[in-house]
């Protein structure tokens, strides 16, 4: 698990939201889990449409699943940063 990188708040709901820097081990172990739980919904459609795929193609699914989780893992907590962002949350102090 990455440090503490930024203290993310709405200004409305006063709602605190901390989030993380570099690789997220969460996000790869348990894509589906840490998806649902950052309200990721975009990934989560393309997690599961990747997974759906594989009773098509077989056992070769594994591999899909396995990079796309590798790229959440490495991006996930980048992505999540500017999923708040765009919910209109501001970055409140920077944690050193």
């Amino acid at each position: 698990m990455g440090k503490p990188n930024l203290y993310f708040e709405h200004p409305e709901t006063r709602h605190k939201v901390l989030v993380y820097e570099g690789f997220s081990f969460v996000g790869f172990i348990f894509t589906f889990i840490w998806c649902i739980n950052k309200q990721l919904y975009k990934h989560l459609i393309i997690y599961i449409l990747i997974y759906l795929s594989g009773f098509f193609i077989g056992n070769l699914i594994y591999f899909p699943i396995f990079f796309y989780s590798i790229y959440i893992g490495s991006n996930g907590n980048k992505i999540y940063q500017n999923h708040l962002m765009k919910h209109g949350y501001v970055v409140v102090n920077k944690v050193i």
